[in-house]
């Protein structure tokens, strides 16, 4: 099964707005018990949301202090065994190097490829464009600031997202974008910044 289950926005849980989203679909209408499940989340050191983040999935998410890990500098030990993985916001190139170069990328698509877990992924803004084939649509919006060349993600569906556009901004978009960087893709989805999408 691997990820089973995948939920897509635009702001992420350091943010109260994020977390109250991420709350509203998972807990309240999935009735999915988060206090009781493992999360790992994906965040830059350099970005220093982490106590933010923490802060949020305690007091809003109602999640133990106990049950989540951060990315730090690596991928969590094996005695951690994730029901969740959240990968945040930021630059989605600088937050896709990251993951690359410690080896969290491929920690993810070891899990994806476990099919004997039910796992849930949540990804922020740039962590929803991880989610899907490559982050090539992730030039129209952010700097490659650290020299990415390799922009494949996680495919964890078939497709592209482009975050924080309303279904009417991504038919703009679209009809802006040169067909051969549209025909890379199965589908591509918008998720608002008062939504969120799940796949």
């Amino acid at each position: 099964m691997g990820f089973n289950r995948l939920f897509l926005n635009s702001n992420g849980l350091n943010t109260e707005k994020g977390a109250k989203q991420i709350r509203e679909t998972l807990y309240d209408y999935y009735e999915i018990d988060l206090p009781r499940l493992k999360v790992y989340i994906v965040s830059l050191p350099e970005y220093e949301i982490d106590d933010i983040i923490l802060k949020n999935c305690i007091t809003i998410l109602d999640m133990k202090e106990e049950n989540i890990r951060f990315s730090k500098r690596s991928y969590p030990d094996e005695e951690f065994d994730p029901d969740i993985v959240y990968v945040t916001e930021g630059n989605t190139f600088e937050v896709l190097k990251y993951m690359k170069e410690l080896g969290i990328f491929k920690y993810i698509k070891k899990l994806a490829r476990d099919k004997s877990k039910d796992l849930i992924y949540i990804g922020s803004s740039a962590g929803a464009m991880i989610a899907g084939d490559d982050i090539m649509l992730a030039k129209d919006f952010d700097s490659n600031t650290v020299g990415l060349y390799d922009y494949t993600s996680l495919g964890l569906f078939e497709g592209a997202v482009v975050p924080h556009y309303t279904e009417e901004q991504l038919k703009l978009y679209i009809e802006s974008t040169e067909k051969h960087i549209l025909e890379r893709y199965y589908t591509i989805y918008s998720v608002s910044n008062d939504e969120m999408l799940e796949l």
